[in-house]
């Protein structure tokens, strides 16, 4: 199990801009990772996310991302939340 070899325990706001970041430039023809890559700044893609987990603008944005987190969490590691 990788999240064991790699001692993942839980899903957290930078692991979801992480994998969101990768999962965009795996789906673009670009043979080169960058920052800034045909015009797409994936500075700024991280900066939203986390912003969004972290720099809520009101309640509810906050209780989605608790509810997000909370979701990935119980995606992810379901084999710890059934037990």
């Amino acid at each position: 199990n990788v999240l064991q070899i790699c001692q993942i325990s839980k899903v957290t706001l930078c692991s979801i801009a992480y994998a969101a970041i990768h999962l965009h430039f795996a789906l673009t023809n670009t043979s080169q990772w960058a920052a800034i890559s045909d015009s797409y700044n994936y500075q700024d893609l991280w900066n939203y996310i986390v912003d969004f987990f972290e720099v809520p603008v009101d309640m509810d944005q906050e209780d989605n991302a608790k509810a997000l987190l909370k979701w990935w969490n119980g995606y992810v590691f379901w084999f710890s939340y059934s037990n």
